[in-house]
């Protein structure tokens, strides 16, 4: 999963994918249409293919969700955004070395696995 996360947050980072997100964002009133087509193009994409996996993961008794497998896909991508993506969209620089971020994803992975991890 952590390098699903890292993955992930590459493309976040991407020029192509900060571009797309500002236009996004920045057109949201005068073309609301944009905004679906990018929803629908990418994270709605995302949180389906990681919903799959998370209720395949939940089939097999490896973790228990107290909510939709497809809320939870969200809360982790999320989380996964983390301080790095979130200053990248704003145009902001991030002062976290590379070896804090993978910190930063591997915890929430744990966190994440913990917090829905089967009682027994």
């Amino acid at each position: 999963m952590c390098e699903f996360a890292k993955r992930f947050q590459e493309i976040l980072l991407s020029e192509e994918a900060i571009v797309t997100y500002r236009t996004a964002i920045r057109q949201l009133e005068t073309h609301p249409d944009l905004a679906k087509v990018y929803v629908s193009a990418g994270p709605q994409t995302t949180i389906a293919m990681l919903a799959e996996y998370l209720t395949v993961k939940q089939a097999q008794d490896e973790i228990a969700f107290s909510i939709s497998a497809k809320d939870a896909a969200m809360q982790l991508l999320l989380m996964f955004h983390g301080r790095i993506a979130f200053l990248a969209q704003l145009g902001q620089p991030c002062d976290m070395s590379s070896q804090e971020n993978e910190a930063y994803i591997e915890s929430c992975v744990d966190l994440f696995l913990n917090g829905y991890s089967v009682k027994k």
